[in-house]
């Protein structure tokens, strides 16, 4: 394989998948954001953008499944 490669990190809105996410830009990797919540998708990915200056950064939100109740 020859970079840039295409990088899908789940919960990398904070922690160590966002420095993973990070490093991958640095890098000139592509990255994908992932995780449950959309306000703080947003954030990181407009976060990792102005830290980088880089475009290679998109946004994907897993939507939380249904609770379920316990007959």
């Amino acid at each position: 394989m020859v970079p840039p490669f295409n990088v899908l990190i789940t919960g990398s809105t904070k922690g160590i998948g966002y420095a993973l996410a990070k490093e991958f830009l640095k890098a000139g990797d592509n990255v994908l954001i992932c995780s449950r919540l959309a306000q703080r998708v947003e954030s990181a990915v407009k976060n990792l953008k102005e830290e980088s200056g880089e475009q290679h950064v998109e946004l994907f939100v897993m939507l939380e499944k249904e609770k379920r109740s316990k007959n």
